[in-house]
């Protein structure tokens, strides 16, 4: 059997698609990877022509790291400071929320004179306006 690189990364990898690697996932997992993630190979042919016992090894390394990584994102996500955090965060002291107020409209007054669209575009600025306490 021929030997080949066997990588578990992100679809979005640039050095994947230039280096011509293979989706291979379909193999090893049973159903689509979520966050975009994939098992690529340089060689499809040496997954097929792989030892049975080498093959499911790897298969139960690759199920288990991908569950590591589930569980890491899950709690990353469950931690993550938001847009709407912050706002609240700023909201919650007085002065703070006078100070970025300042900051803010100092910084922009040149944009809602010349084109007061793109700042009523602006989402979370406009909730932060707007939440006034």
């Amino acid at each position: 059997m021929g030997g080949g690189n066997l990588i578990f990364s992100s679809n979005q990898q640039i050095f994947l698609k230039t280096e011509k690697y293979v989706d291979v996932s379909r193999y090893f997992f049973d159903n689509i990877l979520l966050y975009d993630l994939a098992v690529f190979v340089d060689n499809e042919k040496s997954i097929c022509h792989m030892d049975k016992d080498l093959f499911m090894i790897i298969k139960s390394h690759l199920n288990n790291y991908y569950i590591e990584i589930l569980t890491i994102i899950e709690s990353l996500n469950k931690n993550l400071i938001t847009e709407n955090n912050i706002i609240d965060f700023i909201n919650k002291d007085a002065n703070l929320r006078k100070q970025y107020m300042a900051v803010f409209d100092y910084e922009i007054e040149i944009i809602k004179q010349n084109a007061p669209h793109i700042v009523e575009s602006w989402e979370f600025y406009n909730k932060f306006k707007e939440n006034k306490q």
